[in-house]
């Protein structure tokens, strides 16, 4: 179908199975062997149609546990983890809301599932004594600083208090209001081992007008006197420093105060995977190559079920305004911050992400189609199209930076407004700088108000 790939290039399929979610488990030496174990639980998506089939979870849970905790929690999205640091032991995990409503319901079984987590984190870190030995050198955008001492008396304060971060990537107020639907925050009382934060990110709503906001300004001729406040006024940057920082305090609560941490929003598929998959780039540098990224973005944005569909406005649902935001693409320009701050720390390129960013929109792929995994897999979009990262490999030359050192620094940002950039080959004149061309029709990227229909003649014409 893709002339462009030509045969030479490989097929990669974006569906993952529990060989190559254990194969990620070793390699982030989760012990499998009475601490953590694969679950099959959603098999063929049984117990939760947004999530993948395979879930890392604690040993101590059975499968019928698990099964009653994800009545609890928002379309079913119980708390899974996803990540574990190879040195201390600390995971990340991620979940959807849980459902309190105005008469506060609890359920013992995630109440019991949570502390699971927090017994087996305890376990692997008694099991792996290595925590503070060699300790690491932070990176930071204005310097380094050494983390021995913090290191021990972090990880004993652990070991002692055993409290789980519960980041919530909401306000107060709106995850209280959430209770008018059925959802809501944890319950401190019932969760005594449970720390809860609120980072204030905004919605999806906001992020939407702010868009559109700095889509205006890049097509309108601005002065040169007014720029830099017209693109204050869109607050896009401001959205972004934002995001930035709430990685930021995972990260921090992860690799320093050695703390597990679960992270949620609403549904679990917007402002979570960006907070975790923003982490997890900047603790982990296997995530920083080429091979990592690609696992990366199929672990906590395709896997998880982010709603490509909806938000990138490519679906039945392209015409709903209320389900259309950028949310990938605030995703990739952090990255592209993190480039910008650290361009030694990543094997690919500016390119790599324009690419990327072009095709989430351009349906010209079948790597970012649909919502789930289990509509992906309804709909053998693996059997009818491309993958994207086929694309990518065939043209790697393109896409390398030369400048790459692969070392196991963790990365610190600045999120000071003054030290972000904004990202003018994406954002500025779209209609030459990032078209995708089929069949004589044009492309413009991140039209959300007209999308484009995908058909298998666009396909057969590039």
């Amino acid at each position: 179908m893709f002339i462009c790939l030509h045969q030479s290039c490989q097929y990669i399929r974006n569906d993952r199975d529990d060989c190559s979610i254990i194969k990620e488990a070793k390699r982030m030496a989760f012990d499998l062997n009475g601490v953590w174990r694969v679950t099959h639980i959603n098999r063929n998506f049984r117990v939760c149609p947004s999530y993948p089939q395979f879930l890392l979870i604690p040993a101590s849970l059975s499968d019928k546990e698990l099964e009653a905790a994800a009545k609890f929690r928002f379309s079913r999205r119980i708390p899974t983890v996803v990540w574990r640091h190879q040195k201390n032991g600390t995971v990340i995990a991620r979940s959807s809301q849980p459902s309190v409503g105005w008469l506060g319901w609890r359920s013992q079984q995630d109440e019991h599932l949570l502390q699971a987590i927090i017994d087996a984190f305890v376990i692997d870190s008694k099991r792996n004594p290595t925590l503070v030995q060699n300790s690491p050198v932070v990176t930071c955008q204005h310097g380094t600083m050494s983390e021995t001492t913090t290191g021990i008396q972090s990880w004993e304060s652990s070991l002692i208090t055993n409290k789980l971060w519960i980041l919530d990537a909401r306000s107060y107020t709106a995850a209280v209001a959430n209770r008018a639907k059925g959802g809501g925050c944890e319950c401190p009382e019932y969760y005594p081992n449970c720390e809860i934060k609120f980072l204030n990110l905004a919605n999806i709503h906001s992020i939407r007008k702010s868009f559109h906001s700095l889509r205006i300004l890049c097509m309108l001729s601005t002065t040169q006197e007014t720029w830099l406040s017209s693109l204050e006024n869109t607050r896009w940057l401001h959205y972004i420093s934002d995001l930035l920082n709430a990685a930021l305090v995972v990260v921090n609560s992860v690799d320093i105060d050695q703390r597990p941490v679960l992270v949620h929003c609403s549904d679990g598929w917007d402002r979570t995977p960006q907070i975790v998959a923003l982490a997890e780039l900047m603790l982990d540098p296997f995530y920083r190559t080429l091979e990592g990224f690609r696992i990366l973005v199929e672990k906590e944005w395709l896997d998880f079920g982010h709603k490509f569909c909806d938000r990138c406005s490519t679906g039945p649902r392209r015409d709903d305004p209320s389900e259309k935001s950028p949310v990938f693409l605030q995703w990739l320009d952090c990255v592209y911050q993190l480039l910008h701050q650290f361009p030694c720390e990543f094997e690919f390129n500016q390119q790599y992400l324009l690419k990327l960013a072009e095709h989430s929109f351009s349906n010209l792929f079948g790597t970012f189609l649909c919502n789930t995994a289990q509509q992906r897999q309804k709909e053998r979009v693996n059997q009818q199209t491309f993958s994207v990262w086929a694309y990518l490999n065939s043209k790697i030359d393109a896409f390398l930076n030369y400048l790459f050192v692969h070392d196991k620094e963790v990365l610190r940002p600045s999120c000071r407004l003054n030290h972000l950039v904004f990202w003018e080959e994406l954002y500025i004149r779209p209609e030459e700088h990032l078209k995708c061309k089929t069949g004589g029709q044009s492309f413009p990227l991140f039209d959300l108000a007209k999308p484009k229909k995908f058909t298998e003649q666009n396909h057969m014409k590039v």
